[in-house]
């Protein structure tokens, strides 16, 4: 999302694989043109503190925890907070998960408008990600029963 639509130059990734193929830990660094550089982790062996943080010549960015649904924002040591709507009344299975709540809003907004396509996220958007996850799993060896068809 901070390079936007731009294809990254390389894509390196390294992991370990449970017996089943599931992949239990991957790391991806993301080489993109200009010495721009994205790394990521996951883990489902250890807990990790889903931090995200966005360095450059003009600061850093930081997203504090559970950065996939983000409730505060440092800029350059500045302080942000973003409260979350009230939770539904039934329990939610993961801290904050009432966050993703905006984009189920936006896309029944884009299925009312009758778009095909979000102007927020576009499709050559979403197929980047999918064609970076796809060289992600194809390289640590993770398959899945239509790669194979």
């Amino acid at each position: 999302m901070v390079f936007g639509e731009e294809r990254p130059e390389s894509v390196l990734a390294s992991g370990l694989l449970q017996p089943t193929g599931v992949d239990e830990m991957s790391s991806v660094i993301l080489n993109y043109r200009g010495k721009r550089q994205a790394v990521i982790t996951c883990s489902m062996l250890t807990w990790l503190p889903n931090q995200a943080a966005i360095s450059g010549t003009k600061g850093i960015i930081q997203l504090p925890s559970q950065m996939w649904s983000p409730t505060e924002l440092l800029v350059n040591g500045q302080h942000e907070e973003f409260p979350l709507p009230p939770p539904p009344s039934q329990p939610i299975n993961f801290p904050k998960s009432t966050g993703l709540r905006y984009e189920a809003q936006h896309v029944r907004q884009c299925l009312l408008k009758g778009l095909k396509e979000s102007p927020v996220v576009s499709l050559a958007h979403s197929e980047l990600v999918a064609s970076i996850l796809d060289e992600v799993r194809r390289q640590l060896g993770v398959t899945y029963a239509q790669d194979r068809a």
